[in-house]
């Protein structure tokens, strides 16, 4: 499995030419919806994100979330096949026309 994130403002998925990014059930498109305004915003988070305590406890984090991944799996909640769905069909588009180009 590997997650894309996409947020709405800016992020721009890649190209896939391949169909089987998609049969394979590995690809996972987290949409990110929220938009933080300037209060929100901790312009230091990069900073404290570098710090050994805060690298440690991501790493502890994303490890842990690996780990319930393997006990239980990965049910992909609506938001998630959607996305994927709509890429996939995005994509569709562009493996067509590559297959146009092959030669025979």
């Amino acid at each position: 499995m590997f997650p894309l994130v996409k947020r709405d403002d800016d992020n721009h998925l890649p190209q896939v030419s391949d169909d089987t990014v998609f049969a394979s059930g590995r690809a996972k498109i987290i949409p990110f919806k929220k938009h933080f305004t300037e209060a929100e915003q901790d312009k230091t988070l990069k900073h404290k994100f570098r710090e050994g305590k805060a690298k440690s406890a991501i790493l502890n984090w994303v490890v842990d979330g690996y780990r319930l991944i393997l006990e239980t799996g990965f049910d992909a909640p609506p938001a998630i096949v959607q996305a994927v769905a709509e890429h996939r069909e995005e994509a569709g588009v562009i493996v067509k026309a590559v297959k146009k180009r092959e030669p025979r």
